[in-house]
């Protein structure tokens, strides 16, 4: 009998735990309150860099990204994006035409698509709010498409092609 209760009194746990309770009740709020973010000082100050951004390497951080990328398109919705994520490696053997037929729609932030070439030049394919089709036009050697966002979210699609003798893969991440 000692141990039974009687309905609708409340179960009272130790002091130690409903301290322990209440202060990560108060970490919770705090982190939502406070807006934290997991992306990194350098995710957050590379958008206008451009040396930064012809690195070879990614760096990047979303809250919430799903879609899927193949070797002839990408779609693609996501948030709190920050950094660069390569999307495509375009492997030219020889000079050539690769179109970009895409849309963007950005609700919030900074996003652009760039192009990086064999050697590191950068060119933005498109900015922000965007919708239409781009010939970016290539000489023998490797280049890079990236996404670049800085708190970006929205949504994007994207469909290329190649010349003859251009070769479109997808990045493994």
């Amino acid at each position: 009998m000692r141990n039974q209760r009687k309905p609708g009194n409340a179960i009272r746990l130790p002091g130690g735990i409903r301290l322990l309770l209440g202060f990560l009740c108060a970490v919770a709020l705090m982190a939502v309150i406070g807006g934290c973010s997991l992306a990194t000082e350098r995710q957050k100050q590379l958008y206008d860099d451009e040396a930064e951004l012809a690195q070879e390497g990614d760096t990047f951080t979303y809250v919430k990204r799903v879609g899927e990328t193949s070797n002839e398109s990408n779609t693609v919705s996501f948030s709190s994006f920050y950094g660069m994520e390569t999307i495509w490696f375009i492997h030219a053997s020889a000079k050539g035409n690769v179109n970009f037929l895409h849309q963007q729609e950005i609700n919030g932030g900074r996003f652009k698509l760039l192009a990086i070439g064999p050697d590191r030049e950068v060119t933005t394919l498109a900015e922000g709010d965007s919708e239409g089709k781009m010939e970016l036009k290539v000489s023998p050697g490797t280049y890079r498409i990236k996404f670049v966002g800085n708190n970006a979210k929205g949504r994007v699609k994207t469909e290329i092609q190649a010349d003859t003798g251009i070769r479109i893969v997808a990045a493994d991440h």
